[in-house]
């Protein structure tokens, strides 16, 4: 298994565009500088009205399968 944490910050409007299904994929840089792409719907329980803000925790399997992400 592996982990990743990364800082994410998109606003409710930034945001939106994913959910409307005008991008699928958000592409994010860990904290060393490895870059992730992981599906916009994984991030659909963490959505405020402010957006998406925090420090989050990746985790995947030995074969780079999504596991889990959580916000720290």
């Amino acid at each position: 298994m592996a982990k990743y944490y990364f800082n994410m910050r998109l606003s409710f409007h930034e945001f939106q565009a994913l959910y409307k299904g005008q991008a699928s994929t958000v592409l994010v840089t860990d904290s060393y500088g490895r870059r992730i792409q992981i599906p916009a719907t994984r991030f659909r329980p963490f959505l405020s009205q402010k957006g998406i803000e925090g420090r989050f925790e990746l985790e995947t399997d030995q074969e780079n399968r999504f596991v889990s992400l959580n916000l720290l």
